[in-house]
């Protein structure tokens, strides 16, 4: 039996959207951590963090989930006393629907328990001059053995529990996205792919500088277009926090000073 709907808290949702929309190349990847319950004898899923995969491979088409990451992930939710409960992923400049590949993860993944489930984002697509963002909630069915999809409803829900986590996920993105761009470079530099005739000093050379150019870019775009609005965003809460306070204590003063 499959879940009948998906509550999602606002900020987990503003994390797996920043982090969907971190990079147009490649497709990213996380776990969803929370808790499975019964609601008129059908199971209900609420989303109540999450955590950030690594990726060891950048591809542009597909994400798989390795053993590693759903053992971090479990060791995550356990410090909060949440299961993974499901798996999102990004489509960059592709339709929302899960491929072959998402179906056969998914199906993988419901043997373990047949109430997980999966998320996809597809941005990055522009139509009439419109960015346009599509999100899928689904689980995979056999049908005639070949894998299909099931749409589970999802609902996007105020947050009540583990805000204070999301926030700490979001400014954790970057190291995450920095790492994963600093493995790249040293990868690259333990291949050695020069033709024979060609000076191999100069040919590393100018290897060397072609992949640091990109290394360097990649950070750029990581400062410019993920550390900098995140930092903005995290001062406007922090200001608009200190407002409430003052408030909430020129609220006290009155009530005290009226006693």
């Amino acid at each position: 039996m499959s879940l009948s709907r998906t509550y999602m808290s606002s900020s987990v949702f503003q994390t797996c959207l920043t982090h969907a929309f971190s990079t147009e190349r490649e497709e990213i990847m996380g776990l969803l951590l929370g808790r499975w319950t019964k609601v008129k004898e059908k199971d209900v899923a609420y989303i109540e963090a999450i955590s950030i995969s690594r990726r060891l491979d950048k591809l542009k088409d597909r994400v798989e989930i390795s053993p590693e990451q759903l053992m971090h992930a479990m060791n995550e939710g356990e410090k909060l006393k949440l299961n993974v409960i499901g798996w999102y992923h990004s489509h960059p400049h592709l339709i929302v629907s899960p491929s072959t590949v998402d179906l056969r993860t998914q199906l993988n993944m419901q043997t373990l328990d047949h109430r997980f489930f999966g998320i996809i984002f597809s941005c990055f697509n522009q139509e009439d001059n419109v960015q346009r963002l599509n999100i899928t909630c689904f689980q995979s069915s056999l049908i005639d053995s070949c894998p299909g999809h099931l749409e589970i409803p999802l609902i996007i829900t105020d947050d009540n529990t583990y805000p204070d986590y999301s926030l700490y996920q979001l400014s954790e993105l970057p190291n995450i996205l920095f790492s994963e761009e600093k493995n790249s470079f040293e990868e690259s530099l333990q291949k050695k792919d020069i033709k024979d005739g060609l000076d191999s000093t100069l040919a590393n050379k100018l290897t060397y500088q072609h992949n640091s150019f990109i290394y360097m870019e990649g950070i750029s775009n990581i400062v410019d277009k993920l550390s900098m609005p995140i930092y903005q965003n995290i001062e406007s809460i922090n200001s608009q926090l200190k407002d409430d306070i003052t408030k909430l204590q020129e609220r006290k003063n009155n009530l005290l000073n009226n006693k």
